[in-house]
């Protein structure tokens, strides 16, 4: 069964994610064959943290494309603002949901990841989503963040 990972208490998100995806890729638990997915459905925030995965370290590459990409097949990183699968052989991974709403193919993912900001705004689709997995009976862990300013 999925299992799904809330971060939460976040000043930004989107570094957050950046710093999650590198952690994931140095740690080897994503390749080409089981690539990260990234989600979110705006597709102006989904080109943001692509050109922020690019950016947020100068001694890091984080490669990463566009769904429908010709280098798709060989990317560690998949940017998606449908809901979307790697097709076999590669493995649906993990799949960070950036999204204020709940991914529809969530549970092809061994593991999907929310990210939960500070905000009031951002914490309310977050509790949503919370009760929406836990009422399915699925394993969530919870992990408070705590950032110095």
């Amino acid at each position: 069964m999925t299992r799904i990972d809330f971060y939460f208490n976040l000043t930004d998100r989107l570094i957050f994610s950046c710093r999650l995806v590198r952690k994931v890729i140095h740690d080897s638990k994503a390749s080409s064959n089981e690539p990260i997915v990234v989600y979110c459905s705006e597709k102006s925030k989904l080109s943001s943290f692509g050109e922020l995965l690019y950016s947020f370290s100068r001694t890091d590459f984080l490669p990463n494309v566009l769904v429908g990409d010709s280098l798709e097949h060989a990317s560690p990183i998949v940017l998606s603002s449908n809901p979307w699968i790697p097709s076999s052989p590669r493995r649906p991974n993990l799949l960070l949901n950036l999204d204020d709403n709940i991914c529809e193919v969530f549970s092809s993912f061994d593991r999907v990841v929310e990210v939960v900001g500070s905000d009031e705004d951002e914490k309310l689709p977050a509790r949503k989503k919370f009760t929406f997995y836990k009422n399915r009976g699925y394993q969530i862990r919870n992990h408070k963040i705590s950032e110095k300013k």
